[in-house]
């Protein structure tokens, strides 16, 4: 009894944390990947990631159309990058089409492929092929990769669209490189353990053939279920995003709120599961003596 009391706290505990992220996250300013994608398009990259403060180290966060947890947008992926003043660029990656430079990417496609029962997934999962090694092939080997090459090219379009339309992001600084990593990891472990985040039945991940992406709800497959935010953590992230006094307050109350729907639901089943199997409505078996016996018993404890 004492373990599942201590294995509950540490569930809402998860929960409790990473309801405060997320509503932390909600209050930082989001960007769509069709506002960098139009950017990029423009020539206007420095000047756009000035205008829209995303830093040059750091980590961001994505959102999907349609996906929710914790009265708000539900968080799909957590990334960073490890070379210096390399987070502008990591961003672009998710837009060039390029599937071998960006996983996210690929496994977009993996997604996609799979939903459609497409063979051609087999391709995909491949790398690209290098110059280099294009002008050792033969003839029919180059027609017949000139072929796949197309297949490849529309393929990414189609990841491309799909995260113009449907992916948003916001990002952070973080210069240490080690703290980076730290909080990307216990970031994904904190939204991978929280049961409160999980992915709608139309999510396209679903269909992922990556059994990690379908259970975690999250375009990812490391760092997942390990060792989540702690709350000296939490105190640390608040002072990054500088989250001010009057929104963690409002956090707080969100929170006592939602501990207090739980501890309701849990005290109501405790309550009703000894009356819960008694007869199949309000006949006789229900209102036989013994029932009115067992339901006084009850109400006496």
């Amino acid at each position: 009894m004492c373990i599942q009391i201590k294995w509950l706290k540490e569930k809402i505990k998860v929960s409790e944390i990473c309801h405060t992220i997320h509503q932390w996250f909600d209050g930082v300013k989001n960007h769509s990947f069709n506002q960098l994608y139009n950017a990029m398009k423009k020539h206007s990259l420095p000047q756009w990631f000035n205008e829209q403060g995303i830093p040059k180290n750091g980590i961001y966060i994505l959102f999907e159309k349609g996906e929710f947890a914790h009265s708000t947008d539900r968080i799909v992926r957590i990334g960073t990058h490890t070379g210096d003043n390399k987070l502008r660029s990591r961003l672009k990656e998710h837009l060039n089409e390029n599937k071998d430079r960006s996983i996210f990417r690929k496994n977009i496609g993996r997604a996609l492929l799979n939903k459609d029962n497409n063979p051609f997934i087999k391709q995909w999962n491949k790398k690209n092929l290098a110059k280099k090694d294009k002008k050792a092939l033969g003839f029919d080997e180059f027609i017949k990769h000139e072929e796949i090459e197309k297949r490849i090219k529309k393929l990414e379009k189609r990841v491309t669209e799909y995260i113009r339309e449907n992916i948003s992001f916001v990002t952070f600084r973080i210069d240490d490189k080690g703290k980076r990593l730290e909080l990307e990891s216990k970031i994904i472990s904190t939204v991978s353990l929280c049961d409160e985040c999980k992915p709608s039945q139309n999510w396209l991940g679903l269909s992922s053939p990556k059994e990690k992406i379908r259970k975690s709800g999250l375009w990812l497959v490391n760092e997942l279920w390990k060792i989540p935010l702690s709350e000296d953590d939490l105190i640390e992230l608040k002072n990054i995003l500088e989250i001010p006094e009057h929104s963690e307050r409002r956090i707080k109350l969100l929170i006592t709120k939602y501990q207090g729907c739980l501890l309701g639901l849990a005290i109501g089943d405790a309550l009703g599961a000894p009356v819960e199997f008694i007869g199949q409505g309000l006949g006789t078996s229900f209102t036989s003596s013994q029932n009115r016996k067992n339901i006084i018993e009850i109400n006496r404890v």
